[in-house]
């Protein structure tokens, strides 16, 4: 996972109130892939299992939210694709571990110009199809360089685990390429987030439905604010286990808080061919609470 990644985890873990998110990711990328996981079941920052060089990605966003108003459920759809490969996100194949991120240096930058940003390109007409739902479909807008979706939102469940999930792009300056898999399973937490210690490691249990090992992954994210620190620990395990390690030295690391965000992304990934990219495909059901550390 990279800074950028880092970043966008520990936001939602700020933003999401309640209610759980399902996205859909498709990256282009090379087969140049990399992990660095050091064995001791804590990734060291480095290791990006599937994540590579893109060309571009497809993103379905369906959102639960509870407020005093009622529910409201709603599943936003995006593509963007570009002619040179761009920095990829992560595939459900990331290295098993724990890492600690101190956002108060993410983004100290360094001292390099990152250039223009690239020009998005058309990957033609593409079909995100959803079991037995009806399809949503991304239409490029040559005027204005970026893709239309239709319906926007779909206002329903459209998409929960186990579902069936296909996209299909028919090619263009991306060549066409296609993706058939199963959506991941919300995950739902059974041991008490409020009973974390910093001198001790706490086991993290759930129950999602999730019975293939390795086929999915659920990616941790805890932020603690208190008193500015501004710390984020991501952890990464195999969902079909039920339960996961955090260590004490990360727990160490975000120290006491009574309102530490807690959020977590259950995900699976596929991978497809465009030409002569890979086109990673990955879906993500996301769940958000509060924790508390003593």
């Amino acid at each position: 996972m990279n800074v950028r990644q880092t970043t966008l985890a520990s936001l939602a873990a700020m933003l999401l109130i309640s209610g759980g998110t399902f996205a859909l990711v498709a990256c282009g990328s090379d087969d140049n892939n990399s992990s660095n996981n050091n064995g001791n079941g804590n990734n060291n920052g480095n290791g990006n299992g599937n994540t590579a060089d893109s060309v571009g990605s497809v993103t379905i966003t369906g959102m639960h939210t509870k407020s005093t108003y009622g529910d409201t459920n709603m599943t936003i759809i995006s593509a963007a694709f570009y002619s040179e490969p761009q920095a990829g996100g992560s595939t459900g194949s990331l290295p098993l571990g724990c890492k600690t991120i101190d956002l108060a240096n993410v983004d100290a930058g360094t001292g390099t110009d990152a250039g223009p940003s690239p020009t998005p390109v058309s990957a033609g007409d593409i079909t995100v199809t959803v079991s037995d739902n009806d399809p949503a479909t991304l239409t490029w807008d040559n005027a204005n360089n970026l893709y239309v979706v239709s319906p926007f939102p779909i206002m329903e469940n459209w998409i929960t685990g186990g579902d069936d999930v296909s996209v299909d792009a028919k090619g263009d300056v991306i060549p066409a390429f296609s993706a058939n898999f199963k959506a991941p399973h919300n995950p739902t937490f059974t041991s008490d987030l409020t009973a974390m210690e910093q001198g001790s490691d706490y086991e993290l249990t759930w129950d999602n439905g999730a019975d293939s090992a390795g086929a999915e992954q659920i990616e941790v994210t805890l932020l603690n604010t208190a008193g500015g620190a501004m710390k984020s620990v991501i952890c990464v395990f195999d969902s079909s286990a039920g339960t996961g390690t955090i260590p004490k030295a990360q727990l160490t690391d975000l120290g006491a808080g009574d309102s530490v965000s807690f959020s977590a992304m259950s995900t699976t990934a596929t991978r497809a061919s465009a030409g002569n990219n890979k086109v990673d495909v990955s879906a993500m059901a996301m769940y958000s609470d509060t924790a508390k550390i003593q």
